[in-house]
């Protein structure tokens, strides 16, 4: 069992309620799809699907549509690049494929399972958004969304696959890498359209909890327990961000110029990305930071923390701007593609919309559990909520 840290981090069960003093417990940018790809899925045959409620109205603090069917933790939401559709992970071993706009199917229909034995930490459409790729334990599989089947499984044998789950995925632009970052610490790089391997990281000494490509897909940063940079094409090491403590995630800047890291420590970090050198440090949390994030264009950085808040930051001095309180830890921040709003998910269930200038805009309190991941549509104007009720919740952004 785990918990979302970042949008590409992970930590167990007991590591984490540790870390919140609860105990212990057991155990790519993409380009718009074509609406002739929306129709596709569109025409698969669907089952029954969760209970549809009426629309809500915009900024609603009442979700339009709950996603049953799930029967663990959910770990993950993301999009299609045409916000048409999402895709759910969960600790019962699969992923599901929803119905989010309300066109074709009505919002919050199932239109796919994609079954797998064991967890499924984290699942993302391609581009074009014929595929999905999904990290199905310890290995990466790619689902053709209209046959419900496996196209193909990245791997190069039993040299080249992971030994245990993976933890995190990511996907370059164009969509041609593949990226998988796994417990058995280390990440590797896979061809997609071949399903081999291209370059393998190895340098770390525990899991590796998250890893992103850079915008230009040229460079790869892993993190755990500290974070590290590499040429993706080779996996040379380029740098180590040393920081004297747990690092819970890394994030590039929209132009690939800095990395921000967020730290066990209560601070964040940021860093040139080309020299590996600290450029500042952002100082105000007073305990673990679990994940950061830059803004679309890279003037502001969000926080999110065990301390009940997430902040604010001016990416360039590290000045904080704004502090934002919630009643619980939270573990998620994301910003609105179009800057203008910041997305947190707390540990009591609630997610909760902001303006960038700090205001709270709307509480989205509807899910029984942790909400682990929440994130935008491309559009702006949907939310989607993944939480450890079983449950995904879509919600109107403000």
């Amino acid at each position: 069992m785990r918990y979302s840290i970042s949008a590409r981090g992970w930590l167990s069960s007991t590591s984490l309620l540790t870390l919140l003093g609860c105990g212990s417990t057991s155990a790519p940018t993409p380009t718009v799809a074509s609406s002739a790809v929306s129709a596709e899925i569109s025409a698969v045959v669907v089952a029954s699907g969760a209970p549809i409620s009426e629309p809500a109205p915009k900024g609603s603090s009442t979700p339009f549509a709950t996603l049953s069917g799930h029967e663990a933790k959910l770990n993950h939401v993301a999009f299609s690049a045409d916000g048409a559709f999402i895709v759910t992970s969960g600790e019962d071993g699969g992923s599901r494929v929803w119905a989010a706009t309300g066109g074709a199917k009505p919002a919050g229909q199932l239109v796919a399972t994609l079954p797998a034995s064991l967890d499924v930490r984290e699942s993302r459409f391609t581009s074009d958004g014929r595929f999905i790729v999904a990290a199905n334990w310890s290995n990466v599989n790619v689902w053709n969304i209209q046959t419900q089947e496996v196209e193909r499984t990245l791997s190069g044998g039993e040299s080249s696959s992971h030994g245990t789950v993976i933890n995190a995925i990511d996907l370059t632009r164009d969509g041609g890498r593949v990226l998988s970052a796994s417990a058995d610490s280390s990440a590797r790089v896979w061809d997609f359209a071949s399903g081999k391997p291209v370059s393998t990281f190895g340098g770390h000494n525990t899991d590796i909890v998250s890893g992103e490509f850079s915008p230009d897909g040229q460079r790869v940063v892993t993190v755990g327990p500290d974070a590290k940079l590499w040429t993706a094409a080779t996996g040379k090491l380029l740098s180590t961000l040393a920081h004297d403590g747990q690092v819970w995630g890394a994030r590039f800047s929209p132009d690939g110029e800095r990395v921000v890291t967020a730290n066990e420590d209560g601070t964040g970090e940021v860093w040139d990305a080309r020299t590996g050198a600290r450029i500042c440090t952002l100082t105000g949390h007073a305990d673990t930071v679990h994940a950061a994030s830059f803004s679309p264009d890279g003037a502001m950085i969000a926080t999110a923390s065990r301390d009940k808040t997430a902040r604010l930051w001016d990416s360039k001095s590290c000045a904080e701007l704004h502090k934002l309180e919630h009643p619980s830890a939270m573990l998620h921040v994301t910003f609105s593609h179009s800057g203008r709003l910041v997305l947190t998910a707390g540990v009591d269930g609630v997610a909760s919309v902001w303006s960038a200038k700090g205001e709270l805009l709307q509480s989205l309190d509807g899910h029984k559990d942790t909400v682990v991941f929440a994130a935008f549509s491309p559009d702006d104007k949907i939310i989607a909520t993944a939480s450890h009720d079983q449950t995904a919740k879509l919600w109107k952004a403000p």
